[in-house]
């Protein structure tokens, strides 16, 4: 039972303080479910672009962001295993089953759940959703995010994977390498076949 402090979440305790947070959940034992955390993310996804193509939440819509996306969690389990498995920086084997690791990795989500939500319910209530003025600030949102995210990974790195400081950082500019990496490929490569798939299509038939 992951059960800390107040009556929060483990997601909310550890926007405040995530070293104790992933202290006491470890202490608090359990195994933990591989999937919940990254299908909560794509959930959050789905919705968030729903909304921001039609300004309101679609069965078909959500299910379509969740699919488009669904490359990222996939990604992010890969790139938790390099961090995990490779003893990165000499660092102390995991004493936690993966899936355990997992949970408790998917709470660096929160910063990105938040921002999508705030990004998605800003977007549905414009009256024009063509309007680029959001952009920068939502950009701006962004990298707040991503330092935040970046904040509780490395707690996490050093409190559940018992990494030390110097290890700690060496294995979070790893992840991350991994993981955006990974991730921007994927999505360009999917941007770009999308938009020269036609072509490719039509030299095919025409090589019948």
């Amino acid at each position: 039972m992951e059960t800390a402090g107040p009556a929060w979440s483990a997601a909310a305790r550890v926007l405040v303080d995530p070293p104790g947070t992933f202290r006491a959940l470890v202490a608090a034992g359990g195994r933990g479910s591989m999937w919940r955390g990254p299908a909560r993310l794509l959930a959050v996804f789905g919705a968030t672009v729903s909304l921001l193509a039609s300004g309101r939440l679609s069965v078909r819509l959500i299910a379509d962001g969740m699919v488009s996306f669904g490359f990222v969690p996939l990604i992010e389990l890969a790139a938790l295993a390099v961090v995990s498995r490779t003893r990165v920086g000499r660092a102390p084997a995991p004493r936690l089953p993966f899936a355990r690791e997992v949970a408790l990795y998917c709470s660096g989500h929160t910063p990105w759940l938040l921002w999508m939500t705030a990004v998605g319910a800003w977007f549905a209530g414009q009256p024009s959703r063509a309007d680029g003025r959001w952009f920068w600030p939502a950009m701006a949102a962004a990298a707040i995010a991503a330092a935040w995210s970046a904040w509780i990974d490395y707690h996490f790195l050093r409190e559940v994977l018992r990494h030390d400081a110097r290890r700690a950082r060496r294995a979070l500019a790893v992840n991350r390498g991994v993981g955006w990496g990974l991730g921007i490929g994927v999505f360009l490569g999917i941007a770009i076949w999308s938009q020269y798939e036609p072509v490719v299509a039509g030299w095919l038939g025409g090589a019948r």
